[in-house]
């Protein structure tokens, strides 16, 4: 089903909420 979220999205939308701090961009760096 299309509207299933996977583990690794809801993590995506978790560091969205925090977008723009420090936390995240440093995630985010690990991600890529």
């Amino acid at each position: 089903e299309g509207a299933v979220i996977t583990t690794c999205e809801s993590i995506l939308f978790e560091l969205a909420r925090v977008a723009g701090t420090d936390e995240f961009k440093a995630i985010s760096r690990l991600v890529k």
